[in-house]
């Protein structure tokens, strides 16, 4: 399923920057990535493909971790690239979806991140 452009953007003002906690990377006053965490889950974390393998999506996990006993996240099966740096990250897949979850509706993995009580 696709949202219109002005849909994502309504949804993003009204919900995300409302009601989750959002962290971001800036590189010369440009955003160049983004965290969206709500409760224990990483809802987004996007890093614009010419960033990306520079450290800073692992830098926004990290963050993440020192915020939370515990992080969970969902990845498409078949986008290795993600799933190989959640895993080197620390996360565990522990449930794996057949697509029928998502709006994609695509084969998705379930990850998990348990830290160290504080």
């Amino acid at each position: 399923m696709v949202h219109a452009p002005d849909e994502v953007r309504r949804w993003f003002a009204s919900v995300v920057l409302v009601e989750r906690e959002v962290w971001v990377a800036v590189i010369d006053a440009r955003i160049v990535a983004m965290m969206v965490l709500r409760d224990s889950w990483v809802d987004q974390l996007y890093v614009l493909p010419e960033h990306q393998r520079r450290g800073i999506g692992g830098a926004l996990l990290e963050h993440a971790k020192t915020r939370r006993r515990a992080l969970r996240l969902y990845a498409f099966d078949s986008n290795h690239p993600a799933r190989d740096f959640y895993e080197k990250h620390g996360f565990v897949p522990i449930a794996f979806g057949d697509g029928t979850g998502n709006q994609e509706g695509a084969p998705d993995v379930l990850y998990e991140w348990k830290g160290v009580i504080r």
